[in-house]
């Protein structure tokens, strides 16, 4: 086991609960912290928190590091995100995570000595297992307005376009600008990153034998016992996650229109995400 914490970091709806659900059968516990913009957002009627927030938030953006993957320009102080994640991040335990890449974030997390799982996904699926995710949570602050879409192009449209928000509902970035942030992360040498489409497993539409080489390339960088790969492997796929959806792979080819794919193959190209990488997988 590792001797500090570990960050599970992903774009949200590419496999947080894969993540969570290895670690779990590894020992880990969920800390008590979420590295997420929920460290910089004010909420409402809740002053000392936000007071709190007030102060952690960094004025000069030189200095700041970005945390909130819906804006990167919103930028926490880097003393005290080191000491919150030394202080929260004790051995045994893991935190969730979506922070958008930076060289310094990731200077920072390397700093710390702790060690970051990531997982990414085909962008057309995380795509929609958001739309999804949305739909089917009502407390989500952006349910109704989803809801009220006149169907699901015009759903898939406005998480692409992304939104600007008001009272009753959550700014949202356009959603390849964002994706782009994040997919950082796969190229880090100080990060094991991990496909969803790999790890996902035969229940998943993927390789047993992915799957296995996946754990092991965690288990590797976690210095855990090799040992366990064939009971871990069996229990990494819980479809009873709270944000578990479907869990498989290519469904965004049931449900994105040719309008919605070529709109998307063209936020991709300007976002600067490789569209033939991705379109080569179908």
């Amino acid at each position: 086991m590792s001797p500090k914490g570990i960050i599970a970091n992903s774009f949200p709806k590419s496999g947080t609960h894969l993540l969570t659900e290895l670690l779990s059968q590894m020992g880990y516990n969920q800390a008590n912290t979420h590295l997420s913009r929920s460290l910089l957002v004010y909420g409402p009627k809740n002053f000392i928190r936000n007071l709190k927030i007030y102060f952690r938030r960094e004025k000069i953006q030189d200095k700041g590091v970005p945390i909130d993957i819906e804006n990167p320009k919103m930028k926490i102080k880097r003393i005290w995100l080191k000491t919150h994640i030394e202080n929260e991040l004790m051995e045994g335990l893991y935190s969730q995570a979506h922070l958008p890449y930076s060289k310094k974030l990731e200077a920072v997390i390397e700093q710390s000595g702790h060690k970051m799982l990531f997982i990414h996904r085909h962008p057309l699926d995380v795509l929609t297992s958001l739309k999804n995710y949305i739909i089917n949570k009502k407390n989500h602050p952006n349910h109704k307005m989803l809801v009220n879409c006149t169907n699901d192009e015009e759903r898939f449209l406005l998480l692409i376009n992304g939104y600007s928000g008001n009272q009753n509902a959550m700014i949202m970035a356009p959603f390849f600008k964002k994706y782009q942030y994040s997919i950082g992360w796969a190229q880090s040498n100080s990060v094991c990153s991990l496909s969803f489409e790999e790890i996902i497993g035969i229940n998943g539409g993927g390789s047993e034998e992915q799957q296995r080489n996946s754990i092991i390339k965690v288990f590797k960088y976690l210095n855990y016992d090799l040992k366990e790969v064939d009971r871990i492997q069996s229990k990494v796929y819980n479809t009873k996650s709270a944000t578990f959806h479907k869990g498989t792979t290519g469904q965004w080819k049931t449900e994105l229109t040719p309008k919605v794919l070529n709109i998307c193959k063209l936020k991709m190209m300007e976002a600067n995400i490789d569209v033939d990488e991705y379109f080569a997988l179908t």
